[in-house]
């Protein structure tokens, strides 16, 4: 049957650009990252986001290079960076993909493929704000901190900040797992829904 030829042909061409873009994307954007890995080397790159304070001080996502990604821990000092200041020092690179000789997806699940791990003194370039390519991170932040100042209560001010910016970092623990278990997670992906709220925070 020359309909089902042509049907066969086209899923058979599918999955053969598929496979195309996967084996392409692992050796021209995942290879060259997870080739550093295991080995203390230098780096550099932008910080895409701001930073998030841990036990030993704070993690902020770093741009290496176009589509490449990574997650930078270090000090304090990481706690003053902002979006689009370039940062560079000598780190020990792992493999975000396996963690303890476990596999994992939480970072590459977002093309992020290396942890860097401070090594030594960061080099920090200040963009003093003025890069204009992450207005939006910038925007989102200082809703954050806006909300934060309208509600005291951290509880509140979290399932808030989760629900007009998709972030939900700042609620308490047991919070999301329990709106998740009687499914409702949906309510904090960013929707139109969600844009109409934040346009009428913005307008009030």
């Amino acid at each position: 049957d020359k309909l089902l030829r042509k049907r066969v042909a086209v899923i058979l061409c599918a999955v053969a650009l598929s496979l195309a873009y996967f084996v392409g994307y692992r050796q021209l954007m995942v290879a060259p990252i997870t080739a550093q890995c295991d080995q203390e080397a230098m780096f550099s790159g932008t910080v895409t986001d701001y930073p998030v304070a841990n036990s030993y001080g704070g993690k902020v996502t770093v741009r290496l290079a176009p589509l490449r990604k990574a997650v930078y821990y270090g000090d304090e000092k990481v706690l003053t960076l902002q979006p689009g200041d370039k940062i560079s020092g000598m780190a020990r690179w792992q493999d975000a993909g396996t963690i303890h000789d476990t596999e994992v997806t939480t970072f590459t699940s977002k093309g992020t493929y290396a942890l860097l791990y401070s090594k030594g003194e960061l080099t920090v370039e200040d963009s003093d704000g003025g890069n204009i390519l992450f207005l939006p991170q910038r925007a989102a932040y200082a809703i954050k901190e806006r909300i934060k100042l309208i509600w005291d209560d951290p509880t509140t001010a979290g399932v808030v900040t989760a629900e007009l910016t998709g972030d939900t970092a700042e609620m308490s623990t047991g919070d999301y797992p329990a709106v998740s278990e009687v499914g409702l997670a949906h309510l904090f992906a960013v929707s139109g829904l969600h844009c109409a709220f934040l346009v009428s925070l913005l307008g009030f």
